[in-house]
């Protein structure tokens, strides 16, 4: 006689979605949603781009001119996105303006200082702590003599 396994129904959501307060109140924000909606992707696409900038300033220690630009060229696409969702008062997809806002500004940087084939490339990584080990072992003999298991 065998059990059967019900699915269990977790109540638990994940937030997918950050709710930012609308700055212009009206009747018909009181009335329906008086915030906007920002999503993760909206946060998390551009933000690879800010840490890759910061990345490259310590490689080149160029004085956080890459990570202090993209940064405030998101925060300019940002504030381009609250504006396009006041003037048009329908939703606005964030990334329209985030991307373009951070990629051309980096860009730009990046080919006024003649760094352009270093910051698109994007090759020259190396591992900081210096490790060269790779993370499997192949042979299980030399993994048990590492450990001191014999």
């Amino acid at each position: 006689m065998g059990l059967a396994v019900e699915p269990v129904a977790h109540n638990e959501k994940l937030p997918v979605v950050i709710r930012v307060p609308r700055l212009v109140t009206s009747v018909a924000t009181i009335c329906r949603m008086p915030f906007s909606l920002l999503g993760f992707g909206d946060i998390i696409v551009p933000g690879l781009l800010v840490a890759y900038c910061r990345r490259f300033d310590l490689q080149t220690n160029t004085s956080n001119i890459y990570f202090i630009s993209c940064t405030l060229a998101y925060a300019g696409g940002m504030l381009l996105t609250f504006i396009a969702l006041i003037l048009s008062t329908m939703a606005q997809p964030a990334l329209l303006y985030l991307v373009p806002c951070t990629l051309i500004t980096c860009s730009v940087i990046a080919w006024r200082r003649k760094e352009m084939k270093m910051f698109w490339a994007g090759n020259g990584y190396e591992v900081l702590d210096g490790s060269n080990e790779p993370l499997t072992q192949d042979d299980e003999s030399s993994w048990n003599n590492e450990r001191g298991d014999g």
